[in-house]
């Protein structure tokens, strides 16, 4: 989900958004792959490398430094409710490593972002790699962009000291997600608001990051904002 406050106006600066090195990549549309990246650690800052041709046009995969309310007013360019109006009603935390697409042009066509985040269950700490805010432009949809950008969240979720990544969205992108291993989260996940803590309206996923990890079982909390 975005990065937002009650009623989707979203975050655009954030302290927990410190700048650092940076990377960015050149990802492959069709066929949802990195085709560059640079060998510094994490994200973010922004820039492109090179172009790579794809058949539907170039794209770039950036590292950003934040997502400002500029980059969520392009992606979202007018659409009402992208997140089913559920996750528009809710307040959502910002992620410290945040991704975009750019075109050829140079207009932002999708984002991401990721965070490493605090989770207990059944009372028990649990660090999972959190994945959220994934849009894809409504005249972008069905070009391969949200593989692009869920495959390089993954990769970036790995390097993170978390053995599982986590993530909420709508039961219409369930099978989405399920197709780069995430599985459902059974029992209900209550999260931080400002009212207090409450059900999570959205479905709660999970992909092993480890070879060994499973999902314990147990009531689920987020003791912050979900992502």
């Amino acid at each position: 989900m975005g990065d937002s406050k009650r009623g989707f106006v979203p975050r655009g600066t954030n302290p927990q958004n410190k700048k650092r090195n940076g990377r960015c990549w050149t990802g492959t549309a069709g066929a949802g792959t990195v085709a560059e990246e640079s060998t510094q650690i994490h994200t973010p800052r922004r820039g492109a490398l090179p172009p790579a041709a794809t058949n539907v046009g170039t794209v770039h995969v950036v590292g950003l430094e934040t997502i400002t309310d500029a980059d969520w007013r392009q992606v979202i360019a007018g659409e009402p409710e992208p997140w089913g109006g559920v996750g528009e009603s809710l307040r959502w935390r910002a992620k410290t490593h945040n991704l975009g697409v750019r075109d050829d042009a140079g207009k932002l066509v999708a984002l991401a972002g990721v965070l490493l985040a605090e989770a207990r269950v059944a009372g028990a700490p649990l660090q999972v790699a959190g994945i959220g805010g994934v849009i894809v432009t409504r005249v972008a949809r069905g070009r391969g962009l949200a593989r692009v950008m869920i495959e390089r969240a993954l990769q970036i979720a790995g390097e993170l000291p978390a053995e599982r990544a986590m993530l909420f969205c709508l039961p219409r992108n369930v099978p989405l997600y399920s197709k780069f291993g995430f599985q459902l989260i059974p029992e209900p996940v209550f999260v931080r608001q400002p009212s207090g803590m409450i059900e999570m309206p959205m479905r709660a996923m999970w992909n092993p990051l480890a070879h060994d990890a499973h999902w314990p079982a147990g009531r689920v909390e987020l003791p912050d904002e979900p992502f």
